[in-house]
């Protein structure tokens, strides 16, 4: 019995392990789908890059990247629309921007206002910049405004700028991508706005501007009032301005003014190449300085009444002089009426013309009308009767001069037989005082004569 049973335990463990063997081989088989059905292959889709940036603002696709933009599309790519580009290129999300060509942020050196960058550092920090906004027609709604976007690329490049600043040491919160939403209400806003950015490089000019009439315009809420990029632009900055330019940059808002300048003796003078002639700066500032222009009615302003004839003055040196002379001038300088007429009630301001030439405005009906401002009643008999501040001279007033010459040589030749008629008398008082002295001595030497 012993025996039998052995037999059986060896016989069940050899089952067993065959069993075993037999059920791991099995499942190989099935693991490896040998009795599966065959399936069908699918290709699998191909993954395109991802944009690198969000699509908000930027449906027509073919604005960058179609003929002519900053990044055209590939050949292969020709003539397939914007729906193309969406449903095949995934747009990244406003938290997805790493793959964007974002400009680096600006340097230390940047932001203290030292315009130590090197050229290679600015030019590779704009070229992502100027990847997007070298587009022409690029804007951005602000409000109800559009602000133009484009940047000229070359013209930014010759600015003074092009080679010392990158994009974002001027446009500081704009170095990712999308860029972070201004909070300007338009595009006027905006431009008030981004002027503060020049006061880092060009403080002492800042803080000349911040006192001068546009400057106070601006900090009385007129943000219509002229701001640095309004008269250096805001990309293509020159190193200096010359005289026609200072005109050009006036028009902007004084077109009126700049008119009436444009034909007067100065504009002509300083269109034909003259620099000595005056312009904008030379009325309105007391040291040319276009950054202190001063308003015209503005305290101890170098066109206010009392200070007009120094400001003319700096050019007509003798002509003033000869103004301080009159009853006019010494009535402005004594403050009598407060009301004395100054060059400019005569001359004009700006549409200044020469006197003595043929579109002369001093004629006596026109010297009349300047006369009736302060004398009620004035006539071209009562202009005819003043000689002005000039001086007579054989072509002006030639009448006032011969009498003036003559009044002059007799009275000197009067005063002159004066003053020879009380010497000779002085000096025979002299001699027979003299004489008579002589005289006496001799009569007290000899005695009395009986």
């Amino acid at each position: 019995m012993i025996t039998l049973s052995r037999h059986i335990s060896r016989d069940a463990a050899i089952v067993l392990a065959g069993a075993a063997l037999i059920v791991a081989i099995l499942g190989f088989v099935v693991a490896l789908g040998v009795f599966d059905e065959p399936k069908t292959v699918q290709a699998q889709p191909i993954s395109q890059p991802q944009m690198p940036h969000t699509l908000e603002g930027r449906v027509d696709c073919l604005l960058c990247h179609g003929p002519g933009g900053p990044k055209p599309i590939p050949a292969s790519h020709a003539g397939r629309p914007a729906t193309t580009c969406l449903a095949c290129h995934p747009a990244a999300t406003a938290t997805d921007t790493r793959s964007a060509p974002a400009p680096a942020a600006p340097s230390p050196a940047s932001q203290t206002g030292d315009a130590s960058k090197t050229p290679t550092q600015a030019g590779a920090n704009n070229e992502a910049c100027l990847a997007c906004h070298s587009t022409q027609g690029m804007t951005a709604k602000i409000g109800e405004d559009a602000l133009p976007l484009y940047v000229d690329a070359s013209a930014f490049a010759a600015s003074v700028h092009g080679k010392q600043l990158a994009c974002a040491d001027c446009h500081d919160g704009k170095s990712s991508v999308p860029h972070e939403k201004t909070n300007a209400a338009d595009a006027r806003s905006y431009a008030v706005e981004a002027s503060k950015a020049c006061q880092e490089c060009h403080q002492s000019a800042y803080n000349d501007y911040r006192d001068s009439v546009h400057g106070l315009a601006v900090s009385e809420g007129k943000s219509s009032a002229a701001v640095c990029a309004d008269c250096h632009t805001a990309h293509s900055v020159v190193p200096s301005a010359n005289l026609s330019y200072q005109a050009d940059t006036c028009n902007k808002c004084h077109t009126n003014v700049v008119s009436s300048y444009n034909d007067s003796v100065h504009g002509k003078l300083v269109a034909s190449g003259r620099n000595d002639a005056a312009a904008c700066t030379d009325c309105h500032t007391r040291d040319d300085s276009a950054h202190k222009l001063q308003g015209v009615n503005a305290p101890e302003s170098v066109t206010l009444g009392k200070n007009v004839t120094e400001t003319c003055g700096k050019c007509h040196t003798e002509v003033a002089e000869s103004y301080a002379s009159t009853f006019h001038g010494k009535a402005m300088r004594l403050g009598v009426s407060g009301t004395a007429p100054t060059c400019v009630d005569c001359h004009g301001a700006y549409g200044i013309q020469r006197v003595h030439g043929p579109e002369a405005p001093l004629t006596e009906a026109k010297i009349a009308q300047a006369c009736a401002k302060c004398h009620e009643g004035a006539n071209q008999n009562f202009a005819g009767g003043w000689i002005g501040h000039e001086e007579p001279s054989p072509s002006w007033f030639p009448v006032v001069f011969v009498t003036e010459r003559f009044l002059f040589y007799l009275t000197t030749i009067v005063v002159a037989f004066a003053v020879l008629h009380v010497e000779l008398d002085l000096l025979r008082w002299f001699v027979n005082g003299r004489k008579k002295g002589k005289k006496d001595q001799e009569v007290n030497d000899n005695g009395p004569q009986h």
